[in-house]
């Protein structure tokens, strides 16, 4: 599963050095374009092959910028940092065309949100600010503020006191608003598909899949089936969409769904969601 570490702690892709500011990535050069696949770390969105649709709606590959081709040299792939690679490609040109230009433009828009933040010094932070713990590059609101010393509130709702030479501080848009804290998310995901795979919900049950980290929900008497991940991406959203055999979309809708810390609570609050498909 891709964490939200992974995606913010580089607040903007390597590679874009020499491209102004205001030219799509979908404009650039092919050379332009292959730089910003081969730099080590960046997050490449894949357009997903049509044999795959249906069985996934993306394809993401943290970059090693290792480019593997097959011994015929008639395969092509940009192996990846994580669980997956990309998919195969005939040569260079078509894995370049095969990026989705798109999606990798609208992210680099949301980085540079983040790399503008404003950052400020320790003594001119107030409290309802934010501030990044460095060691483990995990950011909370401060709730209290005494001398160097200061404590944050998670969105897990835990708390804890740091040393200002620990953080990093930002007068901005608290990113907290916007993510879940990852390891809740991934705790959350984890809790819940231990605890309900192999049960029925009237015929539904939950599988993993493993490649994407999404939850499907499958009904042995039914064509279609549910792709329902709480906290996806980090959002604080859970995305429901149904899908037929064929891979055609039937239903997408994104429900707000809030953290709150406790397990039991958002694992009553996804069910409640969830029931209404589940039939």
């Amino acid at each position: 599963m891709i964490k939200l570490r992974d995606l913010l702690t580089e607040k903007q892709f390597k590679g874009l050095e020499g491209i102004p500011a205001n030219k799509s990535l979908e404009k650039i050069s092919k050379a332009e374009k292959l730089n910003i696949i081969k730099a080590k770390g960046n997050m490449i969105s894949f357009i997903v092959p049509d044999e795959y649709k249906g069985k996934r709606n993306f394809w993401q590959v943290i970059s090693t910028g290792n480019i593997k081709k097959s011994s015929s040299g008639n395969i092509v792939m940009l192996m990846g940092g994580g669980p997956m690679n990309s998919p195969s490609f005939k040569n260079i040109d078509d894995l370049i065309d095969g990026v989705d230009w798109t999606s990798m433009e609208r992210t680099r828009r949301f980085n540079e949100g983040i790399t503008e933040a404003k950052e400020i010094k320790w003594q001119d932070v107030e409290v309802g600010d934010s501030a990044n713990v460095t060691a483990i590059n995990k950011t909370g609101v401060i709730t209290k503020a005494y001398g160097r010393k200061f404590n944050l509130k998670f969105v897990n709702g835990t708390t804890k006191t740091y040393d200002a030479s620990e953080l990093t501080f930002v007068k901005s848009e608290s990113i907290t608003e916007m993510f879940v804290d990852e390891n809740y998310a991934d705790d959350f995901q984890t809790y819940f598909y231990k605890k309900y795979k192999g049960k029925s919900f009237n015929g539904w049950k939950l599988s993993l899949d493993s490649l994407a980290g999404t939850f499907e929900w499958n009904h042995q008497n039914k064509e279609e089936y549910i792709l329902a991940t709480p906290f996806w991406d980090g959002e604080e959203h859970l995305p429901v969409e149904i899908t037929n055999e064929d891979g055609k979309q039937i239903l997408f809708k994104k429900y707000p769904f809030k953290s709150t810390g406790d397990m039991n609570t958002d694992e009553m609050n996804y069910l409640k969601i969830m029931r209404q498909y589940l039939k």
